[in-house]
């Protein structure tokens, strides 16, 4: 007020250095991973874009989120299985590194920088690099530890580095605003959305039923077997009871978008969890994504589900929706209802082709309209090939890209382009008004 006397000076040095430290505690990295089998895009299911489409989503985060800084987890040692040649479609990884980082430091006038890890370093990743047979990427075989690096990487990112957070991003999810940041600082532990229900994870399965939805539960048991599998639970519960906690089944997630606290992994003994859950089983994981919902039950874990509009599924496969009612589920219906029906922070391209790819647009006039409930990636892929379009230029587009794979997809922003099958939205609504909860009351008789 008017006529009061200042504050002594002492107190507004202690103000503004509180001021100061609470600015600088929130420093946030954004990461994302890729390996490096090839760079050309002529490769087998266009696999040879990762690369390129990693590159990519963190040149969009940087334009979104100004004030974080990129990284990419990754071993550059293996770049030399894909050297390149002088072929137009035969880029090689480090051409695609050196063009796009040299992009984004012209951009931003920042770098983007290499994480560059040893799988030896982790005794988690060593572990997952050593597990035999076709575990999890159904197209790929075996998935490669780049995959994992984002679940242990945390206190590297902190004491390294020194960031207090670090955003997760896969290369499919797209931002389409940047609410996302007044998210980070309110994550003490880790921040992710909530997909499958807990309950989903311990029901027991139904017998004798053919139905889609009964089959998509029981894949589902065995991708989360460490918590499904009774005697396997019993030893995630003993490995949390090692390090002196208690433990519980907690909601599934999709680990497309993950905020860490990087000061908590560190103090949690986090990677330490992570390799003792690994080998709960001989067959460890299925997948990063099901790693990190069984290590969220740990009880000293401070979870923060984050609103379903920072991963929003653009297609789910009818079966997917039919079998848990998820919140995610439930959630990408309401988005692609209408426009504006439900706002989408970061759109997450899942089940099927991605937008950067040529297969992406015969895909999406076959067989993926008969069998998914939503389909909502035409209008996005466009947004996403338009930006690409424009932020690369067309030689890098030509160079890092399938012929024709940034081009609009034909009749993708007319209205109805958003396919949205009502009925299994329906069926999930009666089994709520009904009092059954979700993966309970009725899964048997799912047509």
């Amino acid at each position: 007020m008017f006529g009061q006397p200042c504050a002594p000076a002492s107190s507004m040095r202690r103000l503004c250095l509180m001021i100061f430290a609470t600015a600088q505690c929130h420093r946030v990295a954004v990461l994302t991973t890729s390996d490096c089998r090839s760079a050309s895009p002529v490769t087998h299911h266009e696999f040879g874009t990762q690369l390129a489409a990693s590159l990519v989503v963190l040149l969009r985060m940087r334009e979104l989120f100004p004030g974080w800084d990129a990284f990419l987890a990754t071993r550059p040692s293996k770049w030399n299985g894909s050297p390149g040649s002088n072929a137009a479609k035969d880029a090689s990884c480090r051409e695609v590194w050196d063009d796009l980082s040299g992009l984004y430091r012209e951009r931003f006038g920042a770098e983007l920088r290499l994480v560059n890890y040893d799988h030896r370093d982790f005794a988690m990743l060593d572990v997952v690099s050593r597990i035999p047979g076709k575990e999890t990427d159904h197209s790929r075989g075996h998935w490669p530890s780049e995959a994992f690096v984002h679940l242990v990487i945390g206190a590297r990112m902190l004491e390294e580095y020194g960031y207090s957070h670090t955003v997760y991003v896969d290369a499919d999810a797209w931002p389409l605003d940047d609410a996302l940041r007044f998210e980070v600082p309110r994550v003490d532990g880790i921040g992710c959305v909530a997909a499958l229900p807990a309950q989903c994870l311990e029901v027991e399965l139904p017998r004798g039923v053919s139905s889609a939805a009964s089959r998509a539960a029981k894949e589902r048991a065995d991708e989360y077997r460490l918590v499904t599998d009774p005697a396997l639970r019993m030893g995630v519960a003993e490995a949390a009871a090692r390090l002196g906690h208690g433990y519980r089944v907690v909601n599934g997630t999709n680990s497309g978008v993950v905020v860490y606290n990087n000061e908590f992994l560190k103090h949690a003994r986090w990677a330490d969890w992570m390799h003792a859950l690994v080998n709960v089983s001989r067959r460890g994981f299925y997948g990063d994504q099901t790693a990190l919902t069984v290590a969220l039950g740990r009880a000293d874990v401070p979870v923060r589900w984050l609103h379903p509009r920072f991963n929003v599924m653009v297609t789910l496969p009818y079966s997917y929706v039919l079998s848990s009612c998820g919140e995610d589920a439930l959630y990408a219906g309401r988005a692609a209802r209408a426009a504006g029906a439900a706002p989408v922070s970061i759109a997450h391209f899942t089940w099927g082709p991605k937008p950067w790819m040529k297969a992406l647009d015969a895909w999406r006039a076959t067989h993926r309209l008969k069998t998914n409930a939503v389909q909502n990636d035409g209008p996005l892929a466009n947004d996403y090939r338009a930006w690409v379009r424009e932020t690369l230029g067309a030689r890098r587009v030509a160079r890092f890209f399938s012929d024709d794979a940034m081009a609009p997809l034909p009749n993708a922003t007319a209205p109805g382009s958003a396919r949205l099958d009502p009925r299994p939205f329906r069926r999930c609504g009666a089994l709520t008004a009904g009092g059954a909860g979700p993966c309970h009351g009725g899964m048997s008789s799912v047509r």
